[in-house]
């Protein structure tokens, strides 16, 4: 015997915010919860190569759209509800159907897409450790990198690039590029010199009064040296504080995973949104 039960409008708003398709289930109309589902994500998904992902208010843009599209499909479903009244109850409005459902589109394919975007989309966020970078970049500052972003180019100067520590791969470290393949670099008394000509260097940052021989430490005075073919010389902002190719050596451009674009969050409120040029 058929199971008639009025369906609750809020009820389903409120299954629809937990899971863009879960309010529509449980309408009855499994087919229009899933289009839903899908659709959310796949205009994610579209927004995303389209660019936006450059900017802060880009990123904004984006989680926008997500909200906004989540509580239009809860209201369709809370409208859906109250237009249905006394609805036949179908094989999956069932509690245990519910659960399932929340699961599998909740827990398991959500990893899925974004393991997907990841990989097309091309961009990843991290999260800064230390202050070999400061003031560009802060102890606890979020930022989203372009991943693969020197496919087919060699970084530029001032590129800040993300890496995995040539010492032990299964850290990650973020420096600036400062040399380039086949220049000569020295550093002499903490200045850069490139080829013999100073470099124009407004990120360097020193806070120390010392400065060390080369025969002692390689902080302050290096070289010179040429940068090898098919790699980059790498330095922290904060010179005087930052373990980088100084004393370890250069990074193949080949295991460079990314280049910083801005930060999306800091302690600091008024760094976010910086452009990490």
């Amino acid at each position: 015997m058929d199971r008639t039960k009025r369906r609750n409008p809020i009820i389903s708003f409120l299954l629809s915010i937990i899971l863009p398709e879960l309010g529509h289930v449980y309408n009855g109309c499994l087919r229009e919860g899933m289009l839903f589902f899908f659709g959310l994500w796949f205009l994610l998904f579209a927004l995303g190569l389209s660019g936006l992902l450059s900017s802060l208010w880009g990123m904004i843009c984006i989680i926008g759209a997500a909200i906004v599209g989540q509580i239009f499909i809860a209201t369709h479903a809370a409208i859906e509800a109250s237009r249905l009244g006394a609805a036949r109850l179908k094989w999956y409005n069932k509690w245990y159907v519910y659960i399932c459902i929340l699961l599998l589109t909740g827990v398991v394919i959500p990893p899925a897409i974004l393991k997907a975007q990841h990989d097309i989309l091309r961009v990843r966020t991290f999260k800064v450790p230390a202050e070999s970078m400061s003031p560009s970049l802060k102890l606890g500052d979020c930022f989203l990198a372009k991943l693969q972003e020197y496919g087919d180019r060699l970084p530029q100067r001032g590129d800040i690039i993300v890496f995995p520590y040539p010492e032990d791969r299964s850290n990650t470290f973020v420096k600036r590029v400062v040399g380039l393949p086949g220049e000569r670099l020295e550093i002499r008394d903490k200045i850069v010199f490139i080829n013999g000509q100073r470099l124009q260097d407004p990120w360097a940052v020193h806070v120390s009064n010392v400065t060390y021989p080369s025969n002692l430490n390689p902080r302050d005075n290096l070289g010179p040296a040429e940068v090898p073919e098919g790699a980059v010389f790498v330095l922290g902002d904060n010179r005087d504080a930052s373990y980088d190719s100084r004393f370890w050596g250069c990074v193949e451009t080949k295991d460079i995973e990314g280049k910083a674009m801005f930060i999306y969050w800091s302690d600091d409120r008024g760094r976010i949104g910086k452009q990490l040029l």
